[in-house]
């Protein structure tokens, strides 16, 4: 009885219950034949749910997948790996923006500030890094005459 499923063993019992011969209207009859239907609809009822769980635990190794694709996609292969940041402050309303070192370097990078709407930086500009202008906040700004970019205290 030990390697039968749960469906054996209530048709198992059930044949046991239908070999006592018990009457169906009386007290042992009526109990007995009840907790053996409640036994049939839970063994069902588990089946069922045993179904929706390997159902919904494929499904989510389908989601899990994807989601891998789309962040190695988006992140790429650079997991562990720091970004050089760039601040840049907006020389007409002093807004700090913050850009990879990599889209700064972008030969067709027009740097618009979104607070004011300035142009800080276009293509026609010449692209030079300059000192950090102030140490203690770590910012870095945009010379209104040249317009250049400072790098990360960092990468320097």
């Amino acid at each position: 009885m030990a390697d039968m499923n749960l469906r054996q063993k209530v048709a198992y019992l059930q044949g046991l219950a239908a070999g006592l011969e018990l009457d169906p209207q009386g007290k042992e009859g009526r109990i007995l034949t009840q907790v053996i239907d409640l036994l049939s609809e839970m063994s069902e009822a588990l089946y069922e749910l045993k179904d929706s769980h390997a159902e919904l635990e494929s499904y989510l190794e389908d989601v899990d997948q994807d989601l891998s694709v789309v962040e190695e996609d988006l992140y790429g292969d650079d997991e562990g790996e720091e970004v050089e940041v760039v601040e840049v402050k907006c020389p007409n309303c002093g807004t700090v923006l913050h850009l990879e070192r990599a889209g700064a370097d972008d030969d067709t990078l027009d740097l618009i500030c979104p607070n004011c709407g300035e142009m800080i930086y276009d293509t026609d500009d010449d692209l030079d890094y300059a000192e950090d202008d102030d140490e203690s906040t770590g910012t870095r700004a945009v010379s209104d005459t040249d317009r250049t970019l400072a790098p990360d205290a960092d990468s320097m």
